[in-house]
């Protein structure tokens, strides 16, 4: 017992720390002033009762850690067994300075001298291992019961990987906790981001710090079991004599494991532990004050409304709730690779400058809110007004020399035009659902790459003068032929439900999944349909690409193909 004891507070003082809101939760009794009493514990020797410890209190709706003790020692030729579970806490109310005006709970670390009465502590300390007798517990506070039997060895495989809240996160994914916590906060529908409060801490000796740990679990119907599916900690609550808040960040597994899908937490479990720091101090104490829970929620844009000018852009946008700032980002649709530019802003209107006049320019704008968070990217397009430049006066697509590929793409269209004069080159774009084509030819024909069957086309073809000046754009939409004698290939945009391509915007890899057929290769093309990278792995490395727009290609079992455009940061 005495082993276990030790192991499971050496995994505690271990713990290491690694953050506005919509929509708050407060903890039950996160202000402490409902307490419940425990009875104490006594055992008979030659008929006379010999107190064990004495009746102690907790506030109500909150666990704490115990331990099954069962020993036996001699008193005047007798043997008196000591059969109970030791209360490892000691918690009082704290009442001063307490910023809502009410109390806070106080929990002390301690030796078991301090719980076991004098008369048995001597009659027992000879029986008992030196080391539980004069041991430093944290007193740990849980709004969960926590089993110890199960508790103890789990931090024995955590204790070396207590650096970060994402490693001690990672190291729980497979236990099942059904056998570790029971209980905890019912969190309904709502979403935790982070805990505040309020705390006073003393160490006696120096060195020592208090902490929270934060547990939220789900049930898991498929396996039949509890699970951790995210968390948080703060081992940082030092000496100060004034009540002082302080935070904790919850944060679900999928923020930093991608190939775990996120999961809201059905449960949360709050752990306040008194002492957190290898200097085991008895006399140290921690008081915590006025528990909420928030979520936080970084709203979306509204709506962008972009009034174009020749060389500048007004645009505007709302937002349903007041955030810190918005993030835009913009670059032009042109024959070179496109330079992205991002600037940060903090008021609902901004005016582009120093844009190409008769350009197409794709944009995105976001919210920005505390702690690091961020709403969704709104895209948008806009085009700036044209100079004076030649104007494409007709536009013909040529099928005569169509052909079908083995993947069942088709090739050979060939686009030729008109103009009122010769200018310098001509900018053309080509789009479908899912692909995108931008290029610079010097002469009035264009030849498509290889496009999918049975796909409507918007072809874009304008005159590019000197000093940069753009005509005015021309288009025509046809619809590439299909091979009515083998199987048509199709193609499958993420917007289909028949394509998922995720992160996007990605940083470093991309996943690419189909839930109804076996992809079998992922090729990935810049804006000039230039192939950047292949392979058979539904996973792309993309850290070797700059930040950009890019076309994937995916190809299936059955000899379709499929096509996504995303963003690389």
């Amino acid at each position: 017992m005495n082993r276990k004891i030790n192991i499971l507070l050496l995994s505690l003082l271990l713990v290491q720390g690694v953050a506005g809101a919509q929509v708050s939760m407060s903890v039950p009794n996160g202000s402490f002033e409902q307490w419940t009493s425990h009875p104490g514990y006594s055992v008979t020797a030659l008929f006379v009762p010999v107190q064990v410890y004495n009746a102690f209190s907790t506030p109500t709706g909150w666990d704490y850690l115990s331990y099954p003790v069962n020993e036996t020692y001699s008193m005047m030729g007798f043997n008196v067994n000591v059969n109970t579970d030791l209360p490892l806490i000691v918690a009082s109310q704290d009442t001063g300075a307490v910023p809502d005006g009410s109390s806070a709970v106080k929990l002390q670390t301690f030796m078991l001298s301090d719980i076991v009465s004098s008369t048995v502590y001597s009659m027992a300390s000879g029986s008992l291992d030196t080391t539980l007798t004069n041991t430093v517990y944290p007193s740990i506070l849980s709004t969960g019961a926590v089993d110890m039997e199960h508790f103890i060895p789990m931090m024995g495989t955590l204790v070396a990987n207590m650096d970060s809240i994402e490693v001690l996160l990672a190291s729980m994914l497979d236990i099942d906790v059904n056998y570790l916590v029971t209980g905890g906060i019912a969190l309904g529908s709502f979403e935790p981001t982070r805990l505040t409060g309020s705390y006073r801490y003393h160490s006696a000796v120096g060195g020592d710090n208090g902490g929270v740990l934060l547990l939220g679990t789900r049930y898991n119907s498929t396996l039949g079991r509890r699970e951790v599916v995210g968390g948080g900690v703060n081992i940082a609550l030092t000496d100060c004599t004034e009540y002082t808040p302080f935070t904790v960040d919850y944060l679900p597994i999928s923020a930093y494991d991608a190939t775990r899908p996120f999961q809201t937490p059905d449960s949360l479990v709050v752990m306040l532990i008194s002492s957190a720091s290898l200097n085991r101090q008895q006399g140290s104490w921690l008081c915590v004050d006025s528990l909420v829970l928030w979520h936080d929620a970084c709203p979306d844009t509204v709506e962008v409304v972009a009034v174009p000018d020749t060389h500048s852009v007004a645009l505007s946008w709302s937002v349903s709730d007041p955030v810190e700032g918005f993030e835009l980002r913009y670059f032009p649709w042109t024959a070179i690779e496109p330079e992205e530019t991002t600037v940060t802003l903090t008021g609902n209107s901004f005016t582009l400058t120093g844009l190409e006049a008769g350009r197409l320019y794709e944009a995105a704008i976001r919210t920005v809110c505390s702690s690091g968070r961020y709403g969704e990217w709104n895209w948008f397009q806009f085009s700036t007004l044209a100079d004076t430049c030649a104007r494409i006066t007709s536009i013909t697509v040529d099928s005569g020399n169509v052909a079908f590929t083995s993947d069942h793409m088709v090739t050979g269209y060939v686009a030729t035009w008109t103009s009122s004069f010769e200018p310098e080159k001509w900018i053309v774009h080509c789009s479908m659902d899912g692909l995108m084509l931008n290029d610079t030819v010097y002469a009035p024909t264009f030849a498509f790459p290889p496009l999918p069957q049975d796909q409507l086309c918007f072809f874009q073809v304008r005159a590019a003068c000197h000093d940069s000046i753009l005509g005015v754009a021309n288009a025509v939409m046809f619809t590439t032929l299909a091979d009515t004698t083998t199987p048509v290939g199709i193609l499958l945009g993420a917007d289909h439900g028949l394509l998922s391509v995720w992160p996007n915007p990605a940083k470093d890899r991309l996943t690419v999944e189909s839930p109804v057929m076996q992809v079998t290769a992922v090729e990935v093309y810049d804006i000039h349909w230039r192939l950047l990278i292949e392979g058979l792995s539904n996973t792309v490395d993309l850290s070797g690409l700059p930040s950009g727009v890019y076309f994937l290609r995916v190809k299936t079992a059955d000899g379709r193909s499929a096509f996504a455009r995303f963003i690389k940061e």
